[in-house]
């Protein structure tokens, strides 16, 4: 009897950066290597430069116009299907379900469709939004948290598509437990200072505003913070103006975009995670991962990582009071921190990137015509 083949899945995604859903396609390219990977991408993304290091077949196309994008783009997409002939295809954001929806509905996709859902914004509020959620190609759709799930239940019809698949981290990836000295070193930063950071894109949904108003307030009782920031994004020039407003300059880093994360986070002691929007929160994952206490908003579904007074500090989005007073606490309280810090390495333990991808991989199992 000859042996089965593997399913092949076509993973498509339109975005340039390198953010936690790019990371989750990767995971799943390098740890379920019992599916036949495909990736359909722009040719400058992020995402791309990491997937030529593994053995998979690779497409590219130009995303720089939006004219493209809509009419030529889709072709690109149908040519690469029928090159490979994959069993399903997994689109990871709203542009490559945007893609496959219009290939759908030419009749060039009779393929069972996986929808990654990651992000909490709101959809369903247009008919395109409410079309797209419903196109009978789609067989799964893989929500990164129960919030997340709620609010597309809202929108899609058949409830029965939705799944929770959590994010998943890789534990091996941090070597280092806070507090590790390469940020204090860098920045010459005091023994006697805490280290308060975010590592985020620097977008209107991560709060950054109120991450930079939280410093001001706790600066207001004690001088020994520094602030940084690793990322960057369309914010960056607001951010930067705002600090200088408020004059911070002194306390307050932007140190742009970094690449040596799984060094520069046990380097903080305290994560400040204020976001607006925030489907789930891997970075609250990856600071819980390497000793780092977080304290953060309840935004989305960070709820389901963080408990408060457990595993780490929530406030209501916005409460610039309670995530200065949330800090201060911390700062003043070393049996506190011991405490949430033991009880989150735990907890994050249940979000392990094997989690995701066998959760992943036996859903793709469970769609008719995939075996």
């Amino acid at each position: 009897m000859a042996d089965k083949q593997p399913i092949k899945v076509l993973h498509v995604s339109t975005q340039t950066g390198w953010r936690g859903g790019e990371q989750q396609i990767m995971y799943l390219v390098r740890l379920g290597k019992e599916v036949r990977h495909y990736l359909f991408c722009p040719e400058e993304a992020a995402l791309r430069k990491e997937a030529k290091k593994e053995e998979i077949t690779i497409k590219t196309f130009d995303s720089s116009s939006k004219f493209s994008f809509f009419l030529k783009v889709p072709f690109q997409l149908w040519q690469f299907i029928s090159e490979v002939r994959p069993h399903l295809i997994h689109v990871h954001d709203s542009g490559a379900h945007t893609l496959a929806y219009l290939l759908a509905r030419r009749k060039e996709l009779a393929l069972p469709l996986i929808v990654s859902r990651r992000v909490d914004i709101r959809r369903g509020k247009n008919i395109f939004s409410r079309k797209k959620y419903n196109q009978p190609e789609i067989a799964k759709i893989f929500c990164v948290s129960n919030y997340v799930k709620t609010i597309m239940e809202s929108v899609v019809k058949e409830r029965n598509k939705l799944l929770t698949i959590y994010s998943g981290i890789d534990l091996q990836r941090f070597l280092y437990r806070s507090p590790y000295p390469k940020l204090r070193n860098e920045l010459d930063i005091p023994d006697d200072y805490l280290i308060v950071g975010n590592i985020a894109a620097l977008t209107k949904p991560k709060g950054y505003p109120v991450f930079v108003k939280t410093a001001a307030e706790l600066l207001k009782h004690r001088q020994n913070f520094i602030f940084v920031i690793a990322g960057d994004g369309p914010m960056r020039a607001n951010i930067e103006k705002m600090i200088q407003n408020l004059g911070l300059e002194k306390n307050v880093i932007l140190l742009g975009f970094r690449d040596d994360i799984p060094e520069i986070l046990p380097s903080l002691d305290i994560l400040l995670f204020p976001s607006e929007n925030e489907g789930l929160g891997t970075t609250i994952l990856d600071a819980m991962a390497c000793g780092v206490n977080v304290v953060a908003t309840s935004a989305g579904g960070i709820p389901e990582m963080i408990t408060h007074q457990m595993n780490g500090l929530l406030a209501p989005v916005g409460d610039i009071q309670q995530l200065a007073s949330n800090v201060l606490r911390l700062a003043c309280n070393a049996e506190l921190r011991n405490m949430l810090k033991e009880n989150a390495y735990i907890t994050v333990k249940n979000f392990r990137v094997e989690n995701m991808v066998t959760q992943t991989i036996k859903a793709y199992h469970e769609i008719p015509g995939t075996i």
